[in-house]
């Protein structure tokens, strides 16, 4: 199944990984027709920013990493333009951060290694996805919904023998508690609750 899977998302360019894998990842792949390219998740849960080091393109997630792997490297200036977009207009949505020489590889979007290769198109928006037609009734569109929570939440939960769980008493917690419950024992759940001084941050009593 991995191999049929692979050469898939090879002969794809990446589409079938996006299309059938969710989760925290950022892929290097190649293909005859695109050459080598690093392809972060829809999500975007876990960071991808590019720079270069002496000619070499370096992609990583966090900062600390690039400057330990680069010590004689000196570091990134930070874009003051950068900076005044951000206090204007809220977080930079796009590739440009606040470091000059340092972009970001945006959710669904692939960045290219090969000199001389155009700019690749993206494989997922968010804007695309909410302009499909959804023909579902409300009930069969809940129903749905409710089955590809549940499905998710055992697909992570397989991972592990034992879970820790931190529960709120708000309704987050509690459909992600319902959602492991299906399958797992009580004795595979360990709930843990945290709460604050105060009259309105007491949530121990919804929590149980």
């Amino acid at each position: 199944r991995l191999t049929v899977d692979g050469d898939r998302i090879v002969d794809t360019d990446g589409q079938a990984l996006v299309d059938d894998y969710w989760g925290r990842y950022i892929a290097v792949l190649r293909s005859g027709r695109r050459g080598t390219f690093v392809l972060r998740d829809p999500g975007g849960m876990l960071p991808c920013f590019r720079s270069n080091a002496e000619g070499v393109a370096v992609f990583f997630s966090w900062l600390e990493d690039l400057i330990a792997f680069t010590p004689d490297a000196s570091h990134p200036r930070i874009a003051w333009d950068s900076i005044a977009a951000r206090l204007l207009l809220g977080p930079l949505g796009g590739r440009e951060t606040a470091l000059e020489c340092i972009t970001q590889v945006l959710p669904g979007h692939r960045a290219t290694l090969d000199a001389g290769v155009p700019a690749l198109a993206p494989l997922w928006s968010a804007v695309a996805i909410a302009r499909r037609p959804d023909e579902h009734d409300p009930d069969a569109a809940a129903a749905r919904l409710r089955r590809t929570v549940i499905e998710c939440a055992q697909a992570w939960s397989s991972c592990y023998d034992t879970i820790l769980l931190r529960l709120s008493g708000g309704v987050d917690s509690a459909i992600l508690l319902a959602s492991l419950a299906t399958t797992l024992a009580p004795t595979q759940i360990t709930c843990l609750n945290y709460h604050s001084p105060g009259s309105d941050s007491y949530e121990r009593s919804f929590a149980r």
